[in-house]
């Protein structure tokens, strides 16, 4: 077993029964991670009572790993995570990426969207406008025509998708998807299919004209694919950077599904400054400590 494998059973142990001592356990002695929320990545020292503090709210949080791909160093694993919050059970999805030095992790991140957990403790909390899905006729004609550009390799993808972030328009990214494929992103209430894309996209840059996003890191193949990337804009007059994760299933060199990992708590606290001020044990530990 290779010492990703190892680390990989490790971590679904975690997540099968999460305690502080097991999650210490996954991190190299000089290892740090940083969930979306925090001002600062956290220390191993202060990691233990980070994870106190989420068991403290959600005591049957419970983690499944779903599947994992890893290159060099690096590993993305895409989990479903469960827990009852405020009397109610949630689920909800993430992808977890992490660095590794030797079977331990040096690097980790978190990427998922926090505003749904929030909103069971806040039931204040504003949400991101709904995008009303509207069809891109051209393009469902050109779809009716059996019309469709030839799918790409794994390394194609990789740099033709990067390259459309430089400067996107929004018919650009229904290009990479399947006829039938489709995309959902943590605002959607559904799925959106290949003819809906553009409209979104559309939307998206409406609201965030200079949004632009560069590729950090990467693993996996031409069934699926995991993109972690760094996001920057100016959205409500106002600038912002998030990390955030991307998954990409393959048919015939076309993305049949895809999906984002972000955390909307960014753009919200754009629209209202004083949700920067909810105390949530997901994001607490390192909001307001100062580095050592």
């Amino acid at each position: 077993m290779s010492q990703v494998e190892q680390w990989v059973e490790k971590f679904r142990g975690f997540g099968a029964q999460p305690s502080p001592s097991r999650y210490v356990a996954l991190f190299d002695p000089e290892g740090t991670v940083f969930d979306s929320g925090m001002e600062r990545p956290l220390k191993v020292a202060e990691m233990a009572p980070h994870m106190e503090g989420i068991l403290t709210l959600m005591p049957d949080l419970h983690i499944t790993v779903n599947r994992w791909h890893t290159r060099d160093h690096t590993v993305f694993v895409d989990a479903q995570n469960s827990a009852t919050l405020a009397g109610r059970k949630i689920l909800w999805d993430a992808v977890y990426c992490v660095t590794l030095r030797g079977d331990r992790v040096i690097r980790g991140r978190r990427y998922y969207d926090r505003a749904p957990l929030l909103a069971r403790v806040h039931p204040a909390l504003p949400s991101m406008p709904l995008y009303e899905p509207v069809i891109d006729q051209e393009l469902e004609q050109a779809i009716a025509a059996g019309t469709s550009a030839p799918g790409l390799s794994l390394a194609e993808f990789l740099e033709h998708y990067a390259r459309v972030w430089q400067n996107p328009h929004p018919r650009q990214f229904a290009a990479f998807y399947h006829p039938h494929g489709r995309m959902l992103n943590p605002d959607m209430v559904r799925p959106l299919w290949r003819v809906e894309i553009p409209g979104y996209y559309a939307a998206l840059l409406s609201a965030i004209p200079d949004l632009r996003l560069e590729r950090l890191d990467w693993a996996g193949d031409e069934q699926a694919l995991y993109v972690e990337w760094q996001a920057s804009g100016t959205f409500v007059g106002k600038s912002f950077q998030l990390n955030l994760g991307d998954r990409f299933e393959f048919v015939e060199g076309r993305v049949i599904y895809g999906q984002a990992y972000f955390d909307t708590v960014v753009l919200l606290s754009a629209l209202d400054p004083s949700i920067n001020a909810l105390h949530f044990a997901l994001s607490a530990g390192a909001a307001s400590a100062e580095s050592r």
